[in-house]
């Protein structure tokens, strides 16, 4: 007791100095933390906006081609090159959609499955439908064409709505 006492302001000056030294190591931990933090979630929307991107230059690389079948004609020249422009676009949208899934909720990476599957159905049968115009036998062309861009027209904005919901929760 009689050391406290002799020494209490070098004690204070020591328990002061080991104090301001915890207390800077635990606030560049925690800056370290929020950098880290603050870039992740600029990671995350930076792949959010690129999904969305690719999203969309993929629905109005369909919708042309949605439009060339149905009022313009069919001429071969054309629907190879829009079926090379799908196909870029497809391989970009799945690249994405596997990016973006590293960056979202488990339920949203159900729903980006779910879009792939249906894209991926849309894709092989705008692939068969071409085949099947170059090389005719069966006259069933525009129901077929009408089935693959219900999905298109109605399932997908479903999905994406879902995942737009998802999103905006989290931002909040």
């Amino acid at each position: 007791m009689k050391f406290i006492t002799d020494y209490w302001a070098q004690l204070t000056v020591i328990i002061g100095s080991i104090g301001f030294v915890l207390k800077t190591i635990v606030e560049s931990y925690n800056k370290k933390k929020e950098i880290r933090f603050s870039r992740l979630h600029e990671n995350k929307i930076l792949e959010i906006k690129n999904y969305y991107k690719s999203y969309q230059k993929l629905r109005v690389a369909l919708l042309r081609l949605h439009f060339q079948l149905q009022f313009r004609g069919r001429e071969e020249e054309i629907l190879k090159k829009l079926g090379e422009n799908i196909a870029k676009r497809f391989i970009k949208f799945e690249y994405n959609s596997m990016t973006v899934k590293l960056f979202i909720d488990p339920d949203d990476v159900i729903t980006i499955d779910e879009i792939m599957k249906n894209l991926s159905k849309i894709d092989l049968d705008l692939r068969l439908t071409i085949i099947q115009e170059r090389f005719p036998t069966t006259n069933d062309l525009p129901e077929r064409l009408e089935a693959i861009f219900e999905i298109f027209k109605k399932t997908l904005p479903e999905l994406i709505n879902k995942i737009e919901i998802n999103l905006r929760e989290n931002f909040k």
